[in-house]
């Protein structure tokens, strides 16, 4: 096999690929252009327009569609002031898509975030700034990309009890504390984390904001002593920390070392969410692709009246004067920054959702056959990605053109997420069907990766709630997954959690390592059943696996450092045929599992010396290339060659970079990218060479959140 792979001879079928590639591109629909200072209507490369006159006239082309429509994007930040909105009429018609798409690798940003400027030395001593953002509100604060913190108190403030109206306080000066019911005060329980606003504070006595105080004492783990105080001006003590004072309108930072408040970028996000996709049931909104994007800055405000954020699980809050902790009228999900109502054939791929003030995406009720994939989501304040809703008529239907239903979560790089309500989760996954999460990466959370289901059996057949008949949840899959350094904050959850009963769903193929918490690296809780658990390697954790009144589940063939627990109360569970592994002295079975696990990175073809195999996609002779070439008959003369890419889908948006040795990086423009005949698992990509390349080259490829491996060619 080896020798196919020489670089001196082609691949077989490489003359007919070739035709392929010099081959004229007949173009049927002209695409449109935006850019964020885009005028006009021309919507022309030249031109551009805005991206919401562009959206418009796309609606005017999409009636009877013969090839996809392209908008492309020119780089740059669109400023917003509201979510952008989009419904049936903005869909793709006759199985094509109308495709929002960054232009030639530059980058697009979607962003509520006001630049905050006119930053003056307000205490020398303290070495604060402040700046005047008048009746601005929000609460979250960036310096230079990174999330400040509102100021807050040490962790478990020694001098705060709880009291039954909220707590007392042996420090005396609280009480001359200013905008006094502005301040939050932050408690942790378990797997709950509360956030309730100060009414206000006399002599040792702190009263608590109604009915959030009210709510958060219902006996399923309480609000109780205080994690720390939050958001109060005498807090402002390290570097970092922020302060809005809302009815000065005055905004206060206490730089990080080397920050440089009159040159910073200093942004205060203002809109609760970005991007809508809103369709209805008997109009679905459809075949719309966003590709390459930004979604960034996005505040969420709610938490600031007097219902607070009194968590019930996975950051649904408990809301309202008459709130019944037993009735789910009463909870509430945290929003998202990109939200799709009864969506169908939406995809979103390589965008990144990052500085966001709620839940990154949701996809709700009518959501079907979707596809999430190769994006990255980061520095969000609540989970990455939420999928279905906990309503009756999300387990019981009236209508089943409300179930979320084949939708596909794939090779996305989930991390550093639930940042300020620390109960969520990296993908959550409610009541669904044919909810596929397969080969993404999720890292670095305060609780759990995954959760999937809900109700823990109420909702189901026979359970609590008296119905009769099962739950939409079924064919659900966790496969080829990395889970690692979860449960950092919070206990009681797992890498992967899951409730109640879904028949004929599988967890399978996961690599889950470095879990700190309770309780368990596969957590089966309350009424999951249906479910079968094989070939997951779990390192450690405090337990592998628990059945916690989980019934009719079945683990075989896992591997595992660390102990199982099946006393938690079920029945009719199997583990069998799992491997205890000690010393870290893992089979072969199970470095398989941990090699395939995770992001597919493409992987670079090189040769025996490590140097990229690369040949003229004309004479097939390989390095050192030349970027202009007499022989390559192309109307530029520029020269064209043929990479070679495993793990590379060629349906994927997919990026070559190449390095010289000033480390200028120059984008590759890929004029073919497909699957070399004969073998189906390689992709090969002919890119061509631009003017001022010369010399030792370094290539990567990418199509989502991570680069491939590097390798060398020489250019003269």
């Amino acid at each position: 096999m080896r020798a196919a792979f020489s670089v001196a001879r082609p691949f077989p079928g490489l003359i007919i690929i070739l035709l392929l590639i010099t081959a004229p591109h007949i173009q049927a629909q002209i695409p449109l252009f935006a850019a964020p200072a885009g005028t006009g209507e021309k919507c022309s490369l030249e031109l551009p327009c805005s991206l919401l006159t562009a959206r418009d006239q796309a609606r005017t082309l999409n009636d009877n569609m013969t090839e996809d429509i392209v908008i492309y994007l020119r780089g740059g930040t669109y400023l917003l002031g509201s979510p952008l909105q989009f419904t049936q009429q903005d869909s793709g018609t006759n199985g094509h898509n109308v495709l929002y798409q960054a232009y030639e690798r530059e980058e697009p940003e979607i962003s509520g975030g006001k630049l905050i400027a006119g930053w003056s030395l307000f205490d020398v001593a303290k070495n604060i700034y402040r700046a005047n953002v008048g009746s601005l509100s929000s609460r979250q604060f960036y310096v230079n990309g990174v999330r400040a913190v509102r100021a807050r108190s040490v962790t478990n403030p020694p001098d705060i009890t709880k009291t039954d109206d909220g707590y007392s306080t042996t420090n005396s000066a609280m009480e001359d504390w200013r905008n006094q019911d502005d301040i939050e005060i932050v408690a942790f329980n378990e797997w709950k984390s509360f956030r309730c606003g100060v009414l206000q504070i006399n002599g040792s006595s702190i009263t608590m904001k109604q009915p959030c105080w009210k709510n958060s004492q219902f006996p399923s783990r309480p609000m109780g002593a205080p994690t720390w105080v939050e958001n109060a001006f005498e807090l402002l003590d390290e570097a970092g920390e922020w302060y809005l004072d809302r009815p000065s309108g005055f905004l206060y930072y206490k730089p990080r070392p080397g920050e440089d408040m009159s040159s910073a970028t200093a942004i205060l996000p203002l809109p609760e969410a970005l991007l809508a996709l809103t369709g209805t049931l008997d109009a679905p909104i459809h075949n719309i692709q966003f590709v390459g994007l930004t979604f960034s800055y996005a505040t969420w405000l709610r938490p600031l009246d007097n219902d607070g954020f009194v968590e019930v699980q996975a950051n649904y809050t408990l809301m309202g004067d008459n709130a019944n902790y037993d009735d789910v009228s009463s909870w509430s999900p945290t929003p998202a920054a990109v939200i799709v109502t009864a969506g169908k054939s939406i995809r979103l791929e390589q965008n990144t959702f990052i500085h966001l003030g709620a839940a990154g995406l949701a996809l709700e009720y009518g959501s079907q056959s979707n596809t999430i994939t190769n994006n990255r989501f980061a520095d969000i304040s609540g989970s990455g990605i939420r999928i279905g809703g906990i309503t009756r008529e999300d387990h019981h239907p009236s209508d089943l053109r409300r179930v979320p239903l084949n939708n596909v979560v794939s090779g996305n790089y989930v991390h550093d997420v639930a940042v300020e309500y620390h109960g969520a989760v990296g993908i959550l996954v409610t009541y669904t069907d044919g909810t596929i999460i397969s080969h993404n990466e999720i890292a670095y959370l305060p609780y759990t990766g995954i959760s999937l289901g809900w109700g823990w059996g109420w909702t189901d057949a026979g359970g609590y709630d008296g119905y009769l008949t099962p739950t939409i949840s079924r064919n659900n899959r966790v496969e080829y997954n990395l889970i690692h350094d979860c449960m950092r904050v919070l206990r009681d959850g797992g890498a992967i959690y899951t409730l109640s009963r879904q028949p004929d769903s599988t967890i399978h193929d996961n690599f889950i390592y470095g879990q700190v918490n309770p309780v368990a690296g596969i957590y089966l809780d309350e009424g999951s059943s249906g479910f079968s658990i094989y070939n997951n390697v779990i390192r450690n954790a405090p337990h592998w696996i628990f059945f916690h009144l989980a019934s009719y589940n079945d683990a075989r063939s896992n591997y595992a450092d660390a102990p199982e627990q099946t006393d938690g109360g079920g029945s009719n569970n199997t583990a069998e045929n799992n491997t205890n592994v000690t010393d870290n002295s893992w089979p072969p079975p199970a470095q398989m599992i941990m090699s395939q696990a995770g992001l597919e990175v493409p992987i670079l073809l090189v040769n025996e010396a490590g140097r990229a195999i690369a040949i003229d996609s004309v004479t097939f002779q390989s390095e050192p290339f030349h970027v202009l070439n007499l022989h390559n008959f192309s109307a530029d003369g520029h020269t064209r060659v043929l990479v070679f890419v495993r793990k590379l889908s060629p349906e994927s948006n997919a990026r070559v970079m190449a390095e010289d040795v000033t480390h200028k990086v120059f984008p590759l423009t890929i004029e073919y990218i497909g699957r070399v005949p004969g073998f189906d698992w390689l992709t090969e990509l002919s890119v061509r060479l631009p003017d001022g390349l010369s010399g030792e080259i370094v290539l990567s490829v990418s199509a989502g959140p991570v680069a491939s491996n590097k390798a060398a060619i020489t250019i003269e």
